[in-house]
Order: structure tokens, then sequence, then C-alpha cells
């Protein structure tokens, strides 16, 4: 193994450890330069998080869903949450259309709906972030057997 200073992608230099034989260490700093350094990579990604944060806050807003209470790290987190299981409602409901015998689309479809009045109302982060799992289709299952 082998430390090369290399020159990435973004001009900052790195010490890079190299593994293997010689003759393939060329190709693999070649390859190391197309990379950009740790600290970019890592501020990248801080970028990538702070614009779906954003979208996610700024989405919850337009679809007026109830402000969420916890921490602002929690709030992000379970926003983003919230969201994706909300985003479940459309295919689900066409999945019923589908699939459901004509004379149970009504009270499947009333379960939706009160699966949705529940999710809409549910305020806490440390919920959202504890049923990051849950789904329509989970909740509906839950309301059926009880």
């Amino acid at each position: 193994m082998a430390k090369y200073e290399i020159t990435r992608k973004c001009g900052h230099t790195e010490t890079v450890q190299i593994p293997g034989p010689i003759d393939g260490r060329e190709s693999q700093e070649a390859y190391q330069t197309t990379l950009v350094c740790a600290e970019c990579h890592e501020a990248r990604i801080a970028e990538m998080r702070e614009a779906k944060t954003l979208d996610a806050r700024l989405e919850s807003v337009r679809r007026g869903l109830v402000p969420l209470i916890g921490t602002q790290g929690q709030i992000d987190w379970a926003n983003q949450i919230r969201l994706a299981i909300l985003d479940q409602r459309g295919p689900m409901e066409a999945r019923i259309l589908a699939e459901t015998p004509e004379e149970n689309r009504v009270q499947c479809l009333a379960l939706v709906e009160e699966v949705s009045a529940m999710f809409h109302a549910q305020a806490s982060s440390a919920w959202w972030i504890r049923n990051r799992e849950t789904s329509y289709e989970r909740e509906i299952n839950r309301l059926m057997r009880s």
C-alpha cells in the first residue's frame, strides 16, 4: 500500500492510500483525481440535505399541514417522513379501485379517509420518526383488526 498526494476534481489535495499491486495503482490514482475531496463531498451532501429539508418545509406549508412539534432537527426529519407517507394515498386509492370488489370499495376508501385524517392530525415529530415505516396499508390493516 502506498500513499499518494492526489489533486481532486475540486482542486483540493489529499493524501490517499492506494492498495494493491504497483501496476494497478496508476489507474487507481487517475480515478482518484476524478473525485472531489472529503470536505467538498460532505459540503455537497449538506447542501442536498438542506435543500431537501427546505423543500419539505415549503411543501408542508403549501399543503396546509399541521405544524409539527419537536426540536428543529426532529421537525425537519419528520416533515420528510410525513410527506413520503402522505404521498402513498393516491396509489393506495388507485389500488383499491383496481383490485377491490365493487361491494367493498366504499368501505375501503372510507378507511383510507380515516387513516388520512389521523395522519393529517398528527403533530408530534417524535410520532412520525418512531412510525417512519408505517403506511396507509399498515394503518388500514390495524383499523380492520381492531
